[in-house]
C-alpha cells in the first residue's frame, strides 16, 4: 500500500495541498505513532494518551521550531501543512520529531531500520540505487509517493509519509538520490536540522552528491542519528551521523556504497551504542540492538561481492530471504513484526530518471514505476 500525490507551487502551497489531501490521515497519525511500543517506553503509565499527546506537542515546538530554521524550504512547507490539515502547529510538529523522540528511546526500545545500496557504474555500467525502508507495520497505512514540483527548486520525487513535510528518501530531477537509514547512537539531541528536513532540503537544492556533502557537512551536529547515502549518474558515498559530529565514507573498492543500521567508519563507533547491547523492554526484550543490521549488512557483502549484472540482480537483493529463504527480522526483506518490517521498498535509477517502488514487503508483488 502506498499513496501518491504531485503537489506543485510554492513551498507553502506544496504542503497547503498534501494537508488538504491527507487531512483525515493526519489527524489519526499520532494516535497510531503513540501506540508502538518505542514510543510507549516515553509516556508515563499513569498518564492518559491524549494528555501525554498534548503535553508533547507543547514540548517539541520549542525545538522543533530550532531546527527547521536550517531549512527554511521545508518550514515553508510545513506551514503549509499545518494550514491545510487544520490542526494546531504543535500536533503536526509531534509527527515530525519521530527521529528525534526514537533516538532518545534508543535506549530502550530502539527502532533499528533500513538497508540501503548503491551500485557504482564500475559495477553496473550506471548507478542503480536500493532502499528497503523498515519501520513498525502499523505505519504502512501511511505511505506516500510524492512528487514535488517547486517554483523555487529542483523537482523531486520522494519516498515519505502522509502526514510530514520531510522525506525519508528520494531522487531529484537532476539524478541526486538521498536516502537516510536510523542508527544507534549514545549522544542526546544536538543543534542541527533534523534529518528528515535535510534529505528534502537536499533534494531541493543540489544538483550533484558533490553540492550535497557541501550542504550537509555544513552543520556540524545533528538532532539525532543516522547514516546518509549520496549519489548520482557518477558514483556514491555515504555519512555517518551522530548528534556530535559527520563522516564520510567512501564505496566499498569503488563498487557499491552498503549502510544498514550501525557505523563502519572507526571513529563513528565510539559515539554508538555497544554493539552486544540488549533491548531492556518491549516485544525484542533480550535480544541485541544491533543483531539485524549486522545480519543484514553480512548478507548484503556476500550477495554484492558476488556481483551484481543487472537490474533484475538489483530486485533480488531487495527480495532477499536470505542463503535459507526464511523471511524474518535478519533478512534484506524484513519479516520483523512486531518490531520492523519492510513497508516500502524502491530502486533509483539517476541516469533514466527513473523510481521503481513498492509499498509492502519486495517480495509480495510487483513494483510501481515513476518517471520525471
Amino acid at each position: 500500500m502506498i499513496e501518491t500525490i504531485t503537489v506543485k507551487g510554492t513551498h507553502y502551497e506544496m504542503g497547503l495541498l498534501q494537508g488538504e489531501y491527507f487531512r483525515d490521515e493526519i489527524r489519526k497519525a499520532a494516535d497510531v505513532l503513540l501506540s508502538l511500543p518505542s514510543l510507549k517506553a516515553l509516556k508515563p503509565k499513569w498518564m492518559p494518551s491524549s494528555v501525554f499527546k498534548y503535553i508533547s506537542g507543547k514540548k517539541v515546538w520549542k525545538p522543533f521550531a530550532k531546527y527547521m530554521r536550517y531549512t527554511p524550504d521545508v518550514w515553508m512547507r510545513f506551514g503549509g501543512l499545518v494550514s491545510g490539515s487544520g490542526v494546531s502547529k504543535e500536533y503536526v510538529a509531534f509527527l515530525h520529531m519521530g527521529e528525534v523522540l526514537l533516538n532518545r528511546a534508543t535506549y530502550d526500545v530502539p527502532v533499528d531500520a533500513c538497508t540501503g545500496i548503491a551500485l557504482l557504474p564500475s559495477m553496473m555500467g550506471k548507478t542503480v540505487v536500493i532502499k528497503n525502508f523498515d519501520y513498525p507495520p502499523e505505519i504502512r497505512q501511511f505511505n506516500l509517493l510524492r512528487k514535488s514540483i517547486p517554483n523555487d527548486g529542483i523537482p523531486s520525487i520522494e519516498l515519505t509519509k502522509t502526514p510530514v513535510a520531510i522525506s525519508h528518501d528520494g531522487m531529484n530531477a537532476e539524478g541526486l538520490v538521498v536516502l537516510y537509514n536510523y542508527a544507534a547512537s549514545i549522544h542526546s539531541a544536538e543543534d542541527g536540522p533534523l534529518l528528515g528536513a535535510l534529505v528534502q532540503h537536499v533534494l531541493n537544492a543540489a544538483h550533484s552528491v558533490d553540492e550535497a556533502v557541501e550542504i550537509i557537512m555544513r552543520y556540524p551536529k545533528a538532532p539525532s542519528a543516522g547514516i546518509f547515502l549520496l549519489a548520482d549518474k557518477k558514483g556514491a558515498l555515504a555519512i555517518e551521523i551522530s548528534p556530535k559530529r559527520k563522516m564520510i565514507r567512501e564505496p566499498y573498492e569503488n563498487l557499491f556504497v552498503l549502510n544498514t543500521n550501525h557505523y563502519q567508519i572507526h571513529q563513528m563507533k565510539e559515539d554508538q551504542i555497544p554493539e552486544n547491547a540488549v533491548f531492556r523492554s518491549g516485544p525484542m526484550k533480550g535480544r541485541r540492538i544491533l543483531e539485524s543490521s549486522f545480519a543484514r549488512y553480512e548478507r548484503a557483502m556476500r550477495l554484492l561481492t558476488r556481483g551484481v549484472h543487472d537490474l533484475d540482480d538489483a530486485f533480488a537483493i531487495a527480495r532477499d530471504h536470505g542463503e535459507e529463504g526464511i523471511p524474518s527480522n535478519n533478512t534484506i526483506c524484513r519479516h520483523g513484526e512486531p518490531s520492523s518490517a519492510t513497508i516500502v521498498s524502491a530502486i533509483f535509477i539517476p541516469e533514466d530518471g527513473v523510481v521503481y517502488y513498492r509499498g509492502g514487503n519486495p517480495c509480495e508483488g510487483p513494483y510501481g514505476r515513476i518517471t520525471f
